[in-house]
């Protein structure tokens, strides 16, 4: 009988070694699998603008690319209208401050860290379409305003931001960031704070 107990405890021993082996494989294959997605997509935001005059509110539409560079790690890249308001004098004679319409045209670039997106999805949290905090550092080259007479020159800004995105749907999602930058006209340069929100559908 205590041969047989033994026994008993030997083979009860090898199984549960062999499942917990099983079990940490799996979950290893699992957080392994985790990352991040490539996208691309059309997109729509609002946020600070830098002009001559000061900061404005601005409102643009663009198309982007998201590009995977690890599994947490992506660049963003792409083009956008840039529509804003900006204040000038009414005429060279007549110093009055009026508020104008602006136009320009903006190439952009952000290196991002989407810093705990394999926490979330090992929660079982929602890593649709990229949804995590980030950290990023984007970089947008703007034209001067195109409906003035004013000669066409250029403008860049580097701000390092913090954001979060949040998927609606497996097309859709929406975002926002925040932070302080640099923004130069190549001549000069100037701290700028930042804040962008932004909606987005992508293209499967």
């Amino acid at each position: 009988m205590k041969r047989i107990l033994i026994l008993i405890a030997i083979i009860f021993i090898s199984i549960s070694t062999v499942f917990a082996q099983k079990e940490l494989y799996f979950k290893s294959a699992k957080e392994d699998s985790i990352s991040i997605k490539n996208l691309h997509g059309l997109a729509i935001g609002a946020g600070t603008n830098f002009a001559s005059s000061g900061i404005q509110s601005s409102f643009d539409i663009g198309y982007f690319v998201e590009s995977k560079l690890s599994k947490s790690m992506s660049l963003i890249w792409g083009a956008n209208l840039l529509n804003s308001s900006y204040k000038t004098y009414s005429s060279p004679n007549d110093l009055t401050i009026i508020s104008k319409y602006g136009m320009q045209l903006s190439l952009f670039a952000e290196a991002r860290w989407y810093f705990n997106y394999k926490k979330r999805v090992m929660k079982g949290k929602n890593g649709t379409l990229n949804s995590a905090w980030f950290l990023g550092l984007p970089i947008q080259l703007n034209t001067s305003y195109l409906n003035n007479n004013q000669p066409i020159y250029l403008s860049l800004t580097t701000p390092l931001t913090i954001g979060y995105r949040q998927s609606i749907n497996d097309k859709l999602f929406i975002e926002a960031a925040g932070g302080i930058g640099i923004s130069t006209n190549f001549y000069s340069f100037t701290p700028i704070p930042y804040f962008k929100i932004k909606a987005g559908y992508t293209f499967k």
